[in-house]
């Protein structure tokens, strides 16, 4: 796709997420690949920068606020899922099948003891596929 025609759908793509998300998907360019399964539930959000894409069957839950960066890539059959905030800095590619996490569901006999921190991926990141990133992890910029 050239780059004009890309600007345009990423535009047309931004309006309809945000119409169908009641607000809470915001961004101004990027594109999501359908079958994707977006869901924010009450108080999460979702905050997409420019330019990104996200690749066929991702899941992205937002119960928490999710930032995505600028140029951001998010590869085929990737999960993000958000009790706490998730930072996802500028220029980052995310390979395909990354789990990305911010809850611990603590010991396998007691599932009441769940606890959420926030995760931080720094700018110019790159993610191997398979990777899984767990609560509380912050990443620094160019790793």
């Amino acid at each position: 796709m050239n780059k004009p025609l890309r600007k345009v759908f990423g535009v047309v793509c931004a309006f309809a997420w945000r119409l169908t998300s009641f607000g809470r998907c915001v961004g101004v360019e990027f594109i999501i690949r359908k079958p994707t399964l977006l869901r924010m539930a009450r108080g999460g959000s979702l905050v997409i920068g420019k330019s990104t894409f996200i690749d066929i069957h991702a899941r992205i839950v937002a119960q928490g606020i999710i930032t995505i960066g600028d140029a951001v890539y998010v590869g085929k059959n990737s999960t993000i899922v958000s009790l706490d905030s998730v930072l996802i800095g500028d220029r980052t590619l995310i390979g395909e099948n990354v789990s990305i996490h911010t809850e611990n569901h603590g010991p396998a006999t007691d599932r009441q003891q769940m606890k959420s921190l926030p995760i931080e991926i720094g700018r110019d990141v790159w993610i191997g596929a398979g990777a899984v990133i767990l609560s509380g992890v912050s990443i620094g910029e160019g790793a």
